[in-house]
């Protein structure tokens, strides 16, 4: 046995491999160092970021992209506020504002988006322009005209996760 590690360690007389040194790192230390951020953020007496989702529409969709939305910022520690989805945007807009999170996510399906969206940004921006809104989801065909309506960006399974946190953490102050 300790021959065999003896082995695999080498002799320190050899000359050095041209092999890479593999490097053990856990994948989800990363994650778990912005959500430490966020709690150490918290523990100097800020105000833990909140994200609302805003669901409305086509019950199915709006479910499946709460969800997505609550673990995407869950992960990093923020508060999430879900909701059962809601009748008419002005009511999801008032508890929106009400709830004075940083984050508004709208949680929709690709086709209400076109008329959804525009409406959502309109109140919110006209109330609070410092409160980010975000779409859940990717419609292609609409992204252009959802970013000249107010939309922040957008989360969707091709984001690089850990890239909008961190970015989002830098934002906050919290990195």
């Amino acid at each position: 046995m300790a021959q065999n590690i003896e082995k695999l360690q080498g002799s320190r007389n050899e000359e050095p491999s041209v092999y890479r040194k593999l490097h053990i790192y856990r994948g989800a230390q990363a994650f778990e160092e912005v959500r430490l951020a966020t709690e150490n953020f918290m523990a100097r007496g800020k105000k833990k970021p909140t994200v609302f989702l805003l669901t409305i529409g086509n019950p199915g969709m709006r479910k499946a992209r709460a969800t997505f939305a609550a673990n995407f910022f869950g992960c990093a520690g923020y508060e999430i506020i879900d909701n059962t989805g809601f009748k008419t945007v002005e009511k999801g807009v008032k508890s929106a504002l009400d709830s004075e999170a940083e984050i508004i996510v709208l949680c929709s399906s690709d086709e209400e988006y076109a008329t959804l969206t525009p409406l959502v940004c309109k109140g919110i921006k006209f109330q609070n322009k410092e409160m980010m809104i975000l779409v859940a989801g990717y419609p292609k065909e609409l992204v252009e005209t959802l970013k000249s309506a107010g939309t922040d960006d957008f989360i969707h399974m091709r984001t690089n996760v850990l890239e909008f946190l961190v970015n989002l953490q830098k934002k906050f102050g919290i990195l």
